[in-house]
Parts: structure tokens; C-alpha cells; sequence
């Protein structure tokens, strides 16, 4: 799955209390195989039919278990065409047997239902206000959310086949996992499709989508490989997913298996919660991933596809036994999407990718410090964030690094193959680089996987002109209360020369030969081990590592030293220097962030002229960088024409974001225009809503508040529209009342942002609006469980202010007694 909740799952979790042990589920029976009938009704949205489980026990004597059900009534169960006794209660379905059985009996139960599921199936309608929208209707079972439509064993420890007949109006396709078996017409109206999975998977990757598509083909060696989009995006289809078969080619020689499956799709789906599924041989993926040539470069697809589609090695083929371990399944589809950019597009593509996942780590782990295998957690969900995309994604860089690339590939390999089509832990993946290496790995597993944290350095240096050596002083400063010591092999770069080094005690000094006086000192080159590094050495030093570093990742942390430099005309100059002649543009753009940190006010023409040839990605900071210069009017005429001559979509989004803080009046004059654009992601429309929440006036309130009724701007940019209303909280506290009103909403995305503002704002008097929304889309629970955190962290501190101000007035009324 791809991570787009990675920083609010985050928040969630810092300051949090003692969070419940979460053992791995007890099985009682082994389920062989499940076959699903059942008609999707659009209208009603409801899901009915019935489905049949085929299982052994775990024991010489079973007369009674459970499978999980949720949002549904069931009719009737029977087992060997007998009905038996059960009881629905909660999420529970208790089933009791006739006869008991034993350890080699298999019997099929049979269970009639309706559900109406809150979650794990969605539906998509258009209405009177929205007539553009699809009739759609698609599942999202991770984590254990499928048991909301189809009553089964919902934990990731337990594999089955899976079969699946759909039956759905003729006007809809319906598409499963696995291979189509047949499609039949009905004699009223419908047609059902029958898919099978014959390869054994985890329950919450089963999944369908119903709509209305045009299916686009095409072929790995055997394997059929197809895109299923709307008829509008036939022509960006490509572009989305051209890619796809080369992917699966290099993923094959990764792992030492061929794509594992029947075959392979990808279908777009709207309103999707993530930005993808990995749902086996039946990827999901936002409408939002597809787009045009003036969506790019700002936009790609291939990061993505190239995460999903690892998946169905890394969490489908191979699947975390239980929520503890889902780095198993993040941490490898994120380093080898990452591995498959380098591949195609050059090493520095795969460097500055994995440059965001260290932010991505260090975001996450600020907010809640946790090992990357945590078993104390309120929802499995909770999880998902950047301990086990990033920073699993970095534990097997790190590996490689380590291990040497012959000796990791053959590793993985190894883990491929002892462990396919079946559910692993993290021990698995020890064992595997142990077996093939001879190599003891518990030092590092026990650091990066087992507990939390990462080092922080600070390191000096000086130079020896008798001796010719370089004298290193490195210690470890993480809070060792809450971190261990790291030992890690640490790249020093002296010139054109690597040493490596075993860092592993809190204080040492190494003493490192040279040939002559250095120039260029890097300590932890390339960034190889995430972590913070705090190195004592000259402004000029670190001005010659942004220019002479041959490592993109070296010149990036010149970067993040020198933007906290101001007022140094000095720095100022090499910051666009580089953002001038830097061949790599992902640099360029670093040092364009790290330069608009610096405040400097004198340099408008400097970067309006550096625009000139850049990839847009630099030139959009550019832009950003050209906000802090208000009330210049040349600035605003650039940016003016920015927005009129440029095409790429998230230019002109930006650009005129800017101009709202340089020329509001000329900001003003374009944003009506603006508004009637549209773009990718709605960007240019979101922007031009920007401006009512940026501007404070009564008729910007009132014009925000018209935007944010249903049907009062487009569904995309509604959300938009209510956070940029939230900043007239504080003036026209009376606004809260519309997102209380808010929160019954159709769009998930507005109720989403009300519930972020009445976190934001709110009381406990609003705890009650927020459990009927918790009520009718429990999809919601971790923002309401965010936003009355924050309400109660709030009204805690307010309460400590009042009693600080209670001891000081009792303070003060005692000193007065003494006075008189």
C-alpha cells in the first residue's frame, strides 16, 4: 500500500500512554479454500449472496469456532447441506457443529448473507450536483477490513484460495483477483463474472471493483497484463502504466521468480482513501495516478506502479504473519520501487529518493520514537507510517551496503524462494542473510529492526602536518536513555579517497593517513546510514562540499548546513551558484529550499533569471522561493506571466500561490479565472481558493462559505475549501457550527478536514458529532481519535497555565500580607 497517511498516523501516536500488546491471532481451523457468490448492488449498496469455506480443524475434536462479520445479517448456515446452529454477535460469527471433527476431516460451510458494510467495500454515485461522478463500487480489505462484506477469518497468519463470482447490471464490468473462469448472462439484466485465485493468499488481499471501464492489454512473456481505466483516460493509459512489463522483467531478476501469478491488472478507482492496493494480480490505484504532459514532470506514475507491483512479491507471494512485522511488506515494496527508478533513470534518481525516505523516517520517528517491528499498537493501521515504508526500506539498503551487493542479491534470493506463498517474520529474513553468508546479523537486527531510534554524531577533526593522518573525533549524542549505541561501518570521505570506519562507542578518535592536508572532509558519505550529524568545520568547507562533492547526497547536507547560515552574503551566493550549474536538478532544487530559508531580500532578479531552462520541479521552487519578496512589482509582473504563459499545471498552481503573498491586488484580478480552470488533482482550482483564506475579508468569508456548500465548487477542490475557511475560526468563532454540519457530508475528504478542525479548534463538547461520524465511517477512527487527543491535550495544558497562574496569585497574595 502505497503511504499517504504516513505523517497523521505519526502524530497520532507521540505522547502516547501505554499502548496494548498485540499477539498474533490463534488459528483454530485451516481454511483450504473460499468461494464467494454474491451480487453488488449499486443502489442500495449492499453486497448479498453467500459464500462457502472449505477447512480442517486444528484438533482431534472441534465442535464450535468463529470467523470474523461485520455490517451484516446472516441468514443461515449449513454445513454438508445442513443447517447448524450460530450466533451473530459484534464482529463475531460463532458457528457450531452437528457432529464434532477431527484432524483429517475437511467439510464445506455454506453462509447466506446481507451485508451493508461501513467499511471494506465503497461505493461511488453521481447525484444532482455532481452528475460527472462514476458509479463505482471497490474493496479495500487492508488491514482486516474485508470481513465487512464477506464473513471470513480476517488476520494475516491464515492463507487460502480464493474464488470470487460477481454479479453485478450488464452496463458494469466486474474485476477480481486471479483468472476470469467465465462470464454469464442473466436472464434479469445482470451478468455474473467468476474469477479464481489458485495460488493460496492472506484474506485482506482479496478484492473486486465494479464500474464502467474500457480495458487496455497488454503482455508479459505469457502473463496477460492489463489496465483497466475509464474511456476518458484511454490515451494517458501508457503513460500511467506503460512501464509495467519492464518492471515486472526487473523485479524477476531481483528475486529469482518471474512474476508468480495468473496474471496482472490495474484498475483506477475514485475517491480511493491511499494512493494504491496491492491486492493480489489486482492492483488498486487512485484516478489521481492518471495525467497528462502538463501534469509532468511534478506528477509520476512509475513510483507507484513500481510499489505496487513489488508488492506482489513483498506482501502478496511472501506476507507478514502478523501487523508487528509489516515492514516485511512495506519496507521491501519501498526499496525496491526505489531500486527499479535507479535502475531506469540513473543512480542519482535512486539517491534523492532515498533521501525523502530518511526525512520520511526522521518525520515519523520525532513524532512517535518505536522500533520498526512494534507490537504494542491501538489499531494495526496505526503501523503504517514511516517506520516500515522508509525506514524498511533503508534497514535493507543498509543491508546491501554492508553485505556487498553479490552476497545481498543471493540473500534475497534465498528468502524468495524458501519463503514463497508463505506468511514470515522478521527472523525469516535473519536467517536467510545468515544461511547464505555465514554472517551473525543479531547486532544489526537488534539496533535498526528491534529497537528505536537512530545515531546522532558530532565529530571534529584536525590534521597532523608532521604525520600526514587526519585526527577524527566522533561520539554518539542520541538520548541514550530511549536509544542504544549504534555500531555502524561509516564512509569518510578525505578528498577522492573512502575510508571506512566502525563507529560503535559513544567517544573514539581514529586517526586516518593522508597524502597531503585535505581539502574535503565528509563524514558519513553518500548518508549511507541515516542519521543526524552535527560536523565542526568551516563555512568555507562546507561551501566546497556543495560544489565538489561527487556524491548528490554529500552536496544535499551542504545544503542543510549552510540554509541555517544567514546573513552571510557569502553563502547566499553559493546557495544559488548551485542552483545554477549543479548537473543533478534534485540538488538544484535543495539548494533553491535552502536559500528561501535564508530570508535574504536582495536576490528577486537572481532567481527570476535562474528560472531560465530548468526542469519545472526546480522552477516551482523558484517560484516559492519569489513569495517572500511582497510588494515588488517586478516579482509580480514575473509571476503574472508565470501564470499566464506557462502550461504545466503546478507551476501556475504555485505561482500563483505566491503572487498572493507578493501583489494580492494583482492576485485578486486572476483568481475568478482560476477558479474555472481545470487541472490535475484540481491544483490550479485549489490554488485559486487559497486566495479567500489568504486574503481575510467578510466577503472572502462569505465567498469561502458558498465553496464550501455541496455542489459549491468542484468535489475535488471542496476539501480545499473548508480548510481554508478554518482560518476565520479564531475572528468568527460562529463558523464552527458549518463544520459541525459538515461532518454529514458526502465527501470523505471534506468530513475528514472537519474533523481536523474541530481537533484543531474544538472542545469536548463536539466529542459527540465526532462519534456519530465514528459511527457511520469507522474509516475515520484514527482522525477522530487524533483530533480528541488534541482536544484533550488542549484543555490538560490549559489547565496547567490556570494552576501556574493560581500558584502565582497565591504567591503574590502572600508577599502582599508580608508588605503590609
Amino acid at each position: 500500500m502505497k503511504y499517504l497517511i504516513i505523517l497523521f498516523l505519526s502524530q497520532l501516536f507521540a505522547d502516547e500512554g501505554n499502548l496494548p500488546k498485540q499477539r498474533t491471532r490463534d488459528r483454530v481451523v485451516d481454511i483450504h479454500h473460499v468461494k464467494i457468490d454474491v451480487t453488488i448492488d449499486m443502489i442500495s449498496e449492499s453486497v448479498y449472496g453467500h459464500v462457502m469455506h472449505t477447512l480442517s480443524p486444528f484438533s482431534s475434536s472441534l465442535d464450535f469456532f468463529e470467523l470474523d462479520a461485520s455490517d451484516m445479517n446472516i441468514k443461515r448456515v449449513r454445513v454438508s447441506n445442513k443447517d447448524v446452529l450460530f450466533n451473530h454477535t459484534g464482529d463475531k460469527l460463532s458457528i457450531s457443529l452437528n457432529n464434532p471433527i477431527s484432524w483429517k476431516d475437511t467439510i464445506n460451510v455454506r453462509i447466506d448473507y446481507t451485508a451493508n458494510p461501513k467499511k471494506g467495500v465503497y461505493f461511488v454515485k453521481p447525484d444532482d450536483f455532481y452528475p460527472e461522478k462514476p458509479y463505482q463500487a471497490w474493496t479495500q480489505g487492508e488491514d482486516t477490513d474485508n470481513h465487512h462484506w464477506v464473513p471470513l477469518y480476517d488476520y494475516p497468519n491464515e492463507r487460502s484460495t480464493f474464488e470470487t463470482i460477481l454479479t453485478v447490471k450488464k452496463i458494469y464490468k466486474a474485476v477480481s483477483n486471479g483468472e476470469l473462469l467465465s462470464t454469464t448472462e442473466n436472464d434479469d439484466g445482470t451478468h455474473s463474472w467468476h474469477w479464481r485465485e489458485n495460488f493460496p493468499m492472506v484474506p485482506y488481499l482479496i478484492s473486486f471493483v465494479v464500474g464502467d471501464y474500457v480495458k487496455i492489454e497488454d503482455k508479459y512473456n505469457n502473463t496477460p497484463v492489463n489496465y483497466w481505466v475509464y474511456k476518458k483516460n484511454q490515451k494517458e493509459a501508457n503513460r500511467s502504466f506503460g512501464l509495467t512489463t519492464d518492471m515486472m522483467s526487473f523485479f524477476g531478476k531481483e528475486t529469482g521468480i518471474e512474476y508468480p501469478y495468473e496474471k496482472y491488472d490495474q484498475i483506477i478507482v475514485d475517491d480511493f482513501m491511499f494512493g494504491g492496493m496491492e491486492n493480489i494480480t489486482l492492483t488498486h490505484n487512485t484516478d489521481r495516478t492518471m495525467y497528462d504532459e502538463f501534469a509532468s514532470p511534478d506528477v509520476s506514475s512509475e513510483g507507484l506502479v513500481a510499489h505496487e507491483l513489488a508488492h506482489q512479491w513483498f506482501g502478496n507471494m511472501i506476507t507478514t504473519r502478523n501487523w508487528a512485522n509489516a515492514w516485511l511488506n512495506e519496507g521491501f515494496a519501498t526499496y525496491y520501487s526505489r531500486k527499479y527508478y535507479e535502475h531506469k533513470y540513473g543512480y542519482n534518481e535512486g539517491e534523492y529518493i532515498r533521501y525523502s525516505e530518511m526525512n520520511s523516517y526522521f518525520s515519523s520517528n520525532k513524532r512517535w520514537n518505536r522500533a520498526t517491528v512494534q507490537h504494542h499498537f491501538i489499531e494495526s493501521m496505526d503501523l503504517f507510517d514511516g517506520h516500515i515504508y522508509a525506514k524498511g526500506s533503508l534497514i535493507l539498503n543498509m543491508i546491501n551496503d554492508y553485505l556487498g551487493q553479490d552476497a545481498f542479491s543471493k540473500g534475497i534470493q534465498h528468502y524468495v524462494n524458501e519463503n514463497q506463498h508463505k506468511n514470515v517474520e522478521t527472523s525469516d529474513l535473519k536467517k536467510a542473510f545468515e544461511e547464505v553468508t555465514g554472517k551473525n546479523l543479531d547486532w544489526f537486527f537488534k539496533q535498526w529492526v528491534y529497537e528505536p531510534g537512530f545515531p546522532e554524531y558530532e565529530v571534529s577533526y584536525s590534521y597532523n602536518q608532521r604525520n600526514r593522518t587526519v585526527k577524527l573525533k566522533v561520539s554518539q549524542v542520541q538520548d541514550l536513555k530511549n536509544n542504544s549505541l549504534f555500531r555502524m561501518p561509516i564512509d569518510i570521505r578525505i578528498d577522492d579517497e573512502i575510508h571506512t570506519i566502525m563507529v560503535e562507542d559513544q567517544n573514539i578518535v581514529y586517526e586516518l593517513p593522508v597524502k597531503k592536508k585535505p581539502k574535503l572532509i565528509v563524514f558519513n558519505s553518500g548518508m549511507k546510514v541515516p542519521c543526524k550529524v552535527k560536523f565542526s568545520k568551516s563555512l568555507s568547507e562546507w561551501i566546497l562540499q556543495l560544489e565538489k562533492a561527487p556524491n548528490v547526497l554529500d552536496r544535499i547536507a551542504a545544503v542543510n548546513v549552510l540554509k541555517q547560515k544567514k546573513g552571510r552574503r557569502k553563502v547566499e551566493n553559493a546557495l544559488l551558484n548551485s542552483a545554477k550549474i549543479d548537473e543533478f536538478w534534485g540538488v538544484r532544487k535543495e539548494a533553491i529550499k535552502g536559500f528561501a530559508m535564508l530570508n535574504a531580500k536582495l536576490y528577486a532578479d537572481e532567481l527570476m533569471d535562474l528560472s531560465k531552462g530548468q526542469d519545472n520541479r526546480v522552477k516551482r521552487e523558484i517560484w516559492k522561493a519569489l513569495k517572500k519578496y511582497k510588494n515588488n512589482q517586478e516579482v509580480s509582473v514575473f509571476l503574472q506571466n508565470v501564470i499566464i504563459t506557462n502550461t504545466k499545471y503546478y507551476s501556475i498552481s504555485d505561482a500563483f500561490r505566491s503572487l498572493v503573498s507578493v501583489d494580492t491586488l494583482a492576485a485578486g484580478k486572476k483568481v475568478l479565472s482560476l477558479l474555472q480552470t481545470n487541472s490535475h488533482n484540481d491544483v490550479i482550482r485549489k490554488a485559486a481558493i487559497s486566495y479567500y483564506g489568504s486574503v481575510i475579508s467578510d466577503s472572502n468569508y462569505d465567498k469561502l462559505k458558498n465553496l464550501c456548500l455541496y455542489g459549491g465548487t468542484t468535489w475535488d477542490a471542496r476539501p480545499e475549501a473548508v480548510y481554508q475557511l478554518s482560518k476565520y475560526v479564531k475572528t468568527k468563532p460562529e463558523v464552527l457550527k458549518t463544520f459541525i454540519d459538515l461532518l454529514e457530508d458526502p465527501s470523505r475528504s471534506v468530513r475528514k478536514n472537519c474533523i481536523r478542525v474541530l481537533g484543531k479548534y474544538g472542545s469536548k463538547e463536539h466529542f459527540g458529532y465526532l462519534d456519530e461520524v465514528l459511527y457511520n465511517d469507522p474509516i475515520l477512527s484514527r482522525d477522530i481519535r487524533l483530533a480528541k487527543k488534541t482536544i484533550n491535550k488542549e484543555k490538560n495544558r490549559m489547565k496547567d497555565k490556570n494552576d501556574e497562574v493560581e500558584k502565582l496569585n497565591l504567591k503574590f497574595e502572600e508577599i502582599r500580607k508580608i508588605i503590609n
